[in-house]
């Protein structure tokens, strides 16, 4: 991974547990804590799903020309009242970094004729 991504992925993993409950009571902890977890990785995996089901969306977010808050607005606008705010919060996230590598990759990918 190059330094941005686990830079990105660091800061998504922080997000994801601050969204986890915080125990009340010691036997309360496993189970509470599980069943959010699941539940917030099941809503992850489904719109992981959806990505790979509907290409256009998928281009649509990946499309380095595209600015990061569009595509983060774009995002959230599928998932507002479908997933639980903690889903709704985390799958943006990564649209709204750009990896340094990804304009310089274009300019040269880009610029080649077909």
């Amino acid at each position: 991974m190059r330094g941005a991504s686990r830079a990105s992925l660091a800061e998504l993993k922080e997000r994801l547990a601050a969204e986890l409950p915080e125990p009340t009571r010691a036997d309360e902890t496993a189970s509470q804590v599980a069943r959010t977890a699941a539940a917030l990785g099941e809503e992850l995996f489904a719109f992981v799903h959806l990505l790979d089901r509907e290409h256009g969306l998928r281009r649509t977010l990946s499309d380095p020309a595209r600015p990061a808050d569009q595509k983060a607005a774009l995002v959230r606008a599928l998932l507002e009242g479908k997933v639980a705010a903690a889903a709704a919060e985390a799958v943006p996230f990564p649209t709204q970094v750009r990896r340094p590598s990804e304009s310089a990759h274009c300019s040269l990918s880009c610029s080649k004729p077909r």
